[in-house]
């Protein structure tokens, strides 16, 4: 079904520019294409969300596209400048998530949230727990799933730092291919994700045996 996407910090012209590179580099059919555009809902840059405040009207919109999933990218910029570090803020916003979008709108809520520094005296290869996420604990206790993301070089690791319902100790890998603009490494003119781990058994994360991800899942995953 249709995803919603609150890109605050990146912004619409970004994610079209990655939409683009992605349909590029998955060789997507006319008619997948479609799809993917019918299935992409973006709220304009002009539209300040708080998450704190406005699951109403997202419910709305999330009920007059039937969408099945937001996508918010920061966490941080969808606070309208409420202190991330703010339990109560934390609580508030994830309460009132679950009854007007997760229960409201049958709409799984899906946030990007960035780590902490890591301190002076942490190895350099130690794995991300919950612990380390920026802000208040209540981000995560309020969460049923916490997935850490890394990338080195071309390979995005996805693992399970929290789950309520599923195996917590999911483990996938994806392989990342950008052609970007000589001129401009910014701008990508095609990308394409396939999956790592193809035959392993992950049931919740694994696209299947040598299948590229789709668009959908691209967008979920990043």
């Amino acid at each position: 079904g249709p995803v919603l996407l609150v890109l605050p910090e990146d912004g619409q012209a970004v994610a079209r520019m990655m939409f683009d590179a992605i349909i590029e580099g998955e060789c997507l059919s006319p008619n997948d294409r479609a799809m993917l555009a019918e299935g992409i809902v973006m709220i304009t840059d002009e539209s300040a969300v708080n998450i704190t405040r406005d699951t109403r009207r997202l419910q709305r919109t999330a009920l007059d596209h039937e969408a099945v999933m937001m996508i918010g990218d920061p966490l941080r910029n969808l606070l309208g400048g409420a202190d991330e570090n703010d339990n109560g803020v934390a609580g508030l916003a994830c309460d009132t998530i679950r009854r007007d979008l997760c229960r409201g709108a049958d709409l799984t809520v899906f946030l990007s949230h960035h780590n902490r520094k890591p301190g002076k005296e942490a190895p350099a290869d130690a794995s991300a727990t919950v612990h380390d996420l920026r802000g208040g604990g209540g981000w995560a206790n309020g969460s049923r799933l916490v997935l850490g993301v890394s990338k080195k070089h071309n390979r995005i690791t996805v693992a399970g730092l929290k789950a309520n319902r599923i195996r917590a100790d999911l483990h996938h890998e994806l392989d990342l291919a950008i052609e970007a603009d000589p001129t401009n490494p910014a701008r990508w003119l095609s990308c394409r994700v396939t999956d790592a781990n193809a035959g392993a058994n992950s049931e919740s994360l694994t696209a299947g045996i040598g299948r590229s991800l789709n668009a959908n899942e691209v967008t979920v995953l990043s």
